[in-house]
Formats: C-alpha cells, sequence, structure tokens
C-alpha cells in the first residue's frame, strides 16, 4: 500500500515472515509495517531490492487510469479525441474527420449510435478525410451527426456522422463561433 517499512525486533516467537512463511524468532530483526500488519524477515528483505513489487506496480497502473487509455486511444499524430457519443457541440467547434476513407464510407451508411438514421455517403466526402473541419449545424437526434465545413474552405457543407469524427476543440474557433443556442435542423 506504499507504506514505508521500518525496522523493528520481532517481540516475540510468534512472529513469521509474510512472504516466505518462515517463523522469526524473538529479538530477530523484521521490516515492518504495523498499519498493514506486515513483517518481512532480514533474509527477504534484502533480496527483496532486486525484485520487483507487484503491489507497488499495480498501484502505479491503476493511478494512471483514464490517463493512459485517452492516450492509447488518440490518433498517434495528435489530431484530436474519437467522439464516443453525440453531444450539443456549437457552431464553429473544431472537428477531424476520421482518415480511413472506407471506414469512412461505412459508418455514413449505417446510422450512427443511437441515431435514426444513416447520413448518406456522398463520393466528394472522401476527399474531406484526414481533414479539419468546422461544425456549422448539428444534425440533432435522428442522425446524431454535424454539418461540416473545412476549415479555411470554400462554404461547402457535408453531413457526417459524430462517430466518424474527432474533437479538436469543442468551443468555437475564432470570431463569429455562436454559442450553443442554435436550433437543431431534425430535433423531434
Amino acid at each position: 500500500r506504499n507504506h514505508d517499512l521500518e525496522v523493528h525486533e520481532a517481540p516475540s516467537d510468534e512472529y513469521s515472515c509474510d512472504r516466505c512463511q518462515n517463523r522469526v524468532h524473538n529479538g530477530a530483526a523484521l521490516m515492518s509495517c504495523r498499519q498493514c500488519d506486515f513483517d518481512i524477515c532480514k533474509a527477504c528483505s534484502s533480496s527483496d531490492s532486486s525484485s520487483i513489487d507487484i503491489q507497488e506496480v499495480s498501484d502505479w497502473f491503476n493511478e494512471l487510469g483514464d490517463s493512459v487509455r485517452e492516450v492509447l486511444q488518440a490518433p498517434l499524430n495528435g489530431g484530436g479525441r474519437p467522439m464516443t457519443a453525440w453531444r450539443r457541440l456549437p457552431r464553429g467547434a473544431r472537428v477531424k474527420v476520421m482518415a480511413n476513407v472506407e471506414e469512412l464510407r461505412r459508418l455514413c451508411e449505417r446510422p450512427a449510435p443511437g441515431a435514426r438514421t444513416a447520413v448518406e455517403f456522398n463520393s466528394d466526402m472522401g476527399s474531406w478525410a484526414g481533414k479539419t473541419c468546422i461544425v456549422q449545424k448539428r444534425s440533432g437526434r435522428i442522425s446524431k451527426g454535424y454539418a461540416l465545413k473545412l476549415e479555411g474552405g470554400s462554404g461547402r457543407t457535408f453531413l457526417f456522422p459524430f462517430n466518424a469524427l474527432l474533437l479538436l476543440s469543442p468551443s468555437p474557433s475564432g470570431p463569429g463561433g455562436e454559442s450553443d443556442s442554435d436550433e437543431d435542423s431534425d430535433s423531434s
């Protein structure tokens, strides 16, 4: 439990090493944690310096928790976090369309999780794969997607399902970005 072990003398012959189970004689040195009622003999404590403490390693991995998961799930190019659920992104939020065109087509041709309808794939949408876009409008609960415009591009927009996008910035990208109060186009 990450407590420091302290040197103690065994107060009686009733003590045993919690690692090797050997009996420790009265007055013999022990490495102990009184809070955990954990004692190891001199032999185990001296051999302990070269071994790996499994509990310590386990605790370390547990502390990393969601941080490790996020790093492993994020694209290697630092291009945002995969959107795992539809949310009310405001106009001006920045997203990146997934880079794999075939996977993009597949996701567009079936309803996104929780959606009633699919967005339709247009072959021109393939050229947007891997590109950064600006949210223009939310499609709402029916298709759970977003109308997007290429960042720095012309006024052309396409509708993409949320699960084909990586979230770069949930806030408007600059001046002119609107608040979260814009209306959903297919809300019910």
